[in-house]
C-alpha cells in the first residue's frame, strides 16, 4: 500500500512561517495574560518546535552562544512588552525601524 505524502516547497513554507511570523502581534494583542507569562509560553512554545531541526553536534557552546541566547531572549521579552504597552502598529514599527 502505497502513502501518500503531502510534500511541501520551500516557497510555501516560508509563506506560512510568514503568515504565522505576522499573527504574532493580533495574538499578543488580544490575550489578557501577563507579559512574561505570554514571553515564557511563545518561547517554550518555539523551543519544542524548534528541537527536531537542532544537530547537537553541530552546536558549539561558547560565550559568544550565551551572548546571542541572552541576548535574543532579551529582544523577545522587548517585543511582547512593547506589544502590551502600545498599539500593535507602533510597535511593530518600532521593531522594524530600531536599526536605523
Amino acid at each position: 500500500m502505497k502513502q501518500n505524502k503531502i510534500q511541501l516547497s520551500g516557497g510555501m513554507l516560508v509563506f506560512i512561517g510568514a503568515l504565522l511570523w505576522s499573527l504574532n502581534s493580533p495574538i499578543v494583542k488580544f490575550l489578557t495574560l501577563d507579559s512574561l507569562l505570554v514571553w515564557g509560553l511563545r518561547s517554550a512554545i518555539a523551543a519544542v518546535a524548534l528541537v527536531g531541526f537542532i544537530r547537537p553536534k553541530q552546536l558549539h557552546w561558547n560565550g559568544w552562544m550565551l551572548v546571542y541566547v541572552c541576548s535574543y531572549a532579551a529582544l523577545c521579552l522587548c517585543v511582547i512588552l512593547s506589544l502590551t504597552m502600545t498599539s500593535a502598529p507602533v510597535a511593530v514599527g518600532m521593531q522594524y525601524t530600531a536599526i536605523i
